[in-house]
């Protein structure tokens, strides 16, 4: 059995989506993790670095469903595990900045654990690619 070509708008679309989905999971990620932070901040009187960790890794997962919504939305036919190599090489740069260039900080914590839920997201919305 042969898989069928892709086809010229197929490959535009996958580009688009290339562009279009970090552009969405950072956009709806920061959105996400500033009324997270705003809404904790003003209701409770926790440690402000475990309200920082919680908005993070809550950006992260919203802005990773945003970006595969938007994409399935606007653009289907798409392929899906080029998106993820996108994402994959934004964590690896990030890992690598924060490796090398960074010192390690357990005040970043929040920024790591975005970083790999980012990766662990990236890998079962996009390269585990089923409808949703």
């Amino acid at each position: 059995m042969t898989k069928p070509q892709a086809t010229g708008t197929d490959l535009l679309k996958t580009v688009a989506a290339c562009i279009l989905a970090p552009l969405t999971a950072a956009v709806a990620a920061a959105v996400a993790g500033v009324l997270w932070y705003l809404m904790n901040a003003a209701f409770t009187v926790i440690r402000p670095e475990i309200i920082g960790f919680i908005a993070a890794s809550i950006g992260a997962l919203v802005g990773m469903y945003a970006a595969r919504a938007a994409c399935d939305k606007l653009l289907s036919g798409y392929l899906p595990q080029a998106v993820f190599f996108v994402f994959a090489i934004i964590v690896a740069f990030s890992v690598y900045m924060y490796v090398f260039l960074l010192p390690f900080a357990w005040g970043n914590l929040a920024s790591y654990a975005q970083v790999a839920i980012i990766g662990c997201m990236a890998y079962i919305l996009f390269w585990k690619f089923e409808p949703i």
